[in-house]
């Protein structure tokens, strides 16, 4: 028991000053939420059949990231990953199926 004791007393003492060590600054703290605050687009490329669903996304996301516009291309999806494939500044590519995001995945995107 006294062996016991000897080792799990120190560790009372030491244990406060790792988790005082761990709290971070306050400056770098304010500096993480003034980025996470400042103003974002999000250019989304859909199918045009998910239009509906990500509307809906949509509105429930900006509810809790106000700073977030987000910029929609919705079309077929072979004619928006040639876009993507050509150069297009896309964020986000939801396909209607799996044949065009294989090819966007196979292409590094």
């Amino acid at each position: 028991m006294r062996k016991l004791l000897r080792i799990l007393l120190p560790c009372l003492f030491v244990l406060p000053l790792l988790l005082a060590a761990c709290g971070g600054d306050t400056g770098a703290n304010n500096q993480t939420n003034n980025q996470a605050n400042a103003p974002v687009t999000l250019n989304v490329f859909a199918a045009a059949s998910l239009t509906e669903s990500f509307k809906e996304l949509a509105t429930d996301y900006k509810q809790t990231h106000s700073n977030v516009t987000i910029t929609y291309n919705f079309n077929g999806s072979q004619l928006l990953e040639q876009q993507i494939a050509n150069g297009a500044n896309a964020d986000i590519f939801a396909s209607a199926d799996t044949t065009n995001m294989k090819k966007a995945s196979d292409a590094g995107w």
